[in-house]
């Protein structure tokens, strides 16, 4: 694993080590590309490299999309960000954003459901506390996901 230099040296590195990552456009100052684990669960993200890159961490938009909503956009870009932001002063950022997301999607079975999944939560958590102020009868909910 030879030291990277530039984002180009990132960039083949991250086509050497991530094939499945699709790249859709890749310039000195941006990065565009997709990963799936099925169609179902395709995520693209944009890393921007700011002026003073590495020393400015990259900055992680993901884009929404049916597979990804809102809440599950800002978590992602939380958590990417926080992963090239603790390499900051490296070129290796693309490539532990990458290994992150490809990691996130492979053992996330939910993404092609998040947001249903969210819903089911929401319905429960609100359940208890739903009705005017009244106490309602404690009701216990189970929720089964069946993998298909």
């Amino acid at each position: 694993n030879e030291m990277c230099e530039s984002v180009a040296d990132e960039i083949k590195e991250l086509q050497k080590n991530f094939p499945q990552v699709s790249i859709q456009s890749a310039t000195d100052s941006f990065l565009t590309a997709s990963y799936e684990r099925t169609p179902s669960t395709r995520i693209k993200i944009t890393l921007t490299f700011p002026e003073g890159y590495p020393t400015h961490a990259a900055i992680i938009l993901v884009s929404a999309s049916d597979v990804v909503p809102a809440g599950l956009k800002k978590k992602l870009e939380r958590e990417l960000g926080k992963t090239a932001s603790d390499l900051a002063g490296q070129y290796d950022q693309v490539n532990d954003v990458f290994r992150r997301l490809v990691d996130f999607v492979n053992t996330n079975r939910f993404v092609p459901c998040w947001r249903e999944l969210k819903q089911c939560v929401d319905l429960v958590n609100n359940d208890s506390t739903a009705g005017n102020g009244n106490k309602t009868k404690k009701k216990s909910s189970r929720i089964a996901i069946n993998e298909l």
